[in-house]
């Protein structure tokens, strides 16, 4: 059986967007939360240097 599941890697690589980071010495996001973090995750990995800040801080 052939495994047709979507991967976010795939989309990324078919990007007319994938050289980006290239473009950006790091991004800032704002917001700890949940998706803050996991935006912060995913940029960091993709190697682009990731500031977060939080509104309470």
């Amino acid at each position: 059986m052939k495994d047709n599941k979507l991967k976010l890697e795939d989309l990324l690589n078919d990007s007319p967007h994938h050289e980006v980071k290239a473009q950006f010495e790091y991004v800032a996001i704002i917001g700890a939360g949940v998706m803050g973090q996991g935006i912060a995750q995913t940029v960091a990995s993709s190697g682009i240097d990731v500031i977060i800040i939080e509104k309470d801080q």
